[in-house]
């Protein structure tokens, strides 16, 4: 890829119109461009097209042909997916916008079969609908599920479901002179076809308004243990404040936290660097807890991370320490929500998969060690 060419996809098409580019892409000819995430796996490249903007195109099939550059319409399937998992995992007052194939009816969005965690089972089980949308409360949609495994835990929710309207920017305006009959009768005849022919895609917007089992304001009980006592406190106002959909509050308790725990978050992964024998990140590591301050602890260690914590190549420290070191979105509260849900998902993890990984090992040695100490012949 040539460098001056954007380095994302939306980069790519915010820049179609502006003369630079055109004139760079013009001039270099077609040049390839990444691929949009809903195509990831497909080739994608920009190319010049005479006087006009330039276009994207990707290849299918052996052949160049004219791309979208915007994400296709959901499958009800995949709709109901990624409204399960928002049921789920979001805290009330939370948008979720879709642009999803269109439904009869606004509550057949939501999901028969939905995953998560049970009380009385004490792992994620499956749950069945009861009443998907079976009923109406003050104008929200009341829907439930029932734990498949135990078959006590209900879970409900209250969930408002809007239609989004686009702005139509071919409607014509009324003409100045009154149509004639003839024309007058041809212009309701077009109407009448264009409404008969079904939209290929709809946009709705959804808010989870209400919940039971209530969202959780507790810490995860490993987590907890690791926490200060203060901190404890201050992880729960952040839960309590997701609970309620403030980002903002919930974006400033967890940096308080974070800012706190840092020395131990640094020892936790310092922990699996030792267990894995890696002399030189733990060097790093320790070099990095002598920062002068949390921000420069955890940029040091971010680029001391051991490889068995990445995900997919994404550093979990890099994520704390971004969020951490920027600004706080005033009054957005719902870029705070998202920055505060990555936050929190990345801290948890780091917790949790040192605990497990490491557990695990020690107990695999352990089981080893006495194995062959009884192998051993007796002299």
């Amino acid at each position: 890829m040539a460098s001056s060419i954007p380095q994302s996809f939306h980069e790519v098409v915010a820049s179609l119109e502006i003369q630079a580019f055109i004139d760079l892409v013009n001039r270099l000819g077609s040049q390839p461009c990444p691929a949009p995430p809903w195509d990831s796996d497909r080739t994608y490249r920009v190319s010049p097209v005479g006087e006009g903007y330039p276009v994207i195109e990707r290849l299918a099939g052996g052949t160049w042909e004219k791309a979208g550059l915007e994400p296709p319409p959901l499958t009800l399937a995949a709709a109901r997916k990624l409204v399960g998992e928002f049921l789920v995992t979001r805290p009330l007052y939370s948008p979720l916008r879709l642009v999803a194939s269109p439904v009869a009816d606004r509550k057949f969005l939501l999901p028969p079969i939905i995953r998560r965690p049970c009380s009385d089972c004490r792992e994620d089980t499956n749950w069945q609908a009861e009443e998907r949308g079976g009923g109406w409360a003050a104008g929200f949609i009341a829907a439930a599920w029932k734990c498949l495994q135990c078959g006590g835990c209900k879970f409900a929710v209250w969930i408002d479901i809007e239609q989004v309207a686009e702005d139509d920017e071919s409607v014509e305006p009324e003409p100045a002179e009154p149509l004639s009959k003839v024309a007058a009768l041809a212009e309701r005849v077009r109407k009448v076809k264009e409404a008969k022919e079904p939209p290929r895609a709809e946009t709705y917007e959804l808010t989870k308004v209400g919940q039971w089992e209530p969202w959780s304001i507790r810490p995860d009980a490993a987590l907890e243990k690791e926490l200060e006592a203060t901190d404890r406190a201050l992880y729960r106002k952040a839960l309590m404040n997701m609970s309620q959909g403030y980002g903002l509050g919930a974006l400033a308790y967890f940096r308080r936290v974070v800012e706190n725990e840092t020395g131990r978050l640094l020892d936790v992964v310092a922990e699996l660097a030792k267990d894995e024998g890696d002399e030189g990140l733990l060097a790093e590591l320790e070099k990095a807890k002598k920062g002068h301050n949390a921000d420069e602890r955890l940029r040091l260690a971010a680029n001391a991370t051991p490889a068995s914590l990445k995900i997919g190549g994404v550093n979990p420290l890099k994520t704390i320490h971004s969020i951490t070191s920027g600004g706080v979105h005033n009054g957005d509260e719902a870029a705070c929500m998202g920055l505060a849900t990555e936050l929190r998902a990345a801290f948890e993890y780091v917790f949790r998969h040192v605990r497990d990984v490491t557990g695990q090992r020690a107990e695999l040695r352990r089981v080893l060690t006495k194995r062959r100490a009884q192998s051993k012949p007796d002299v």
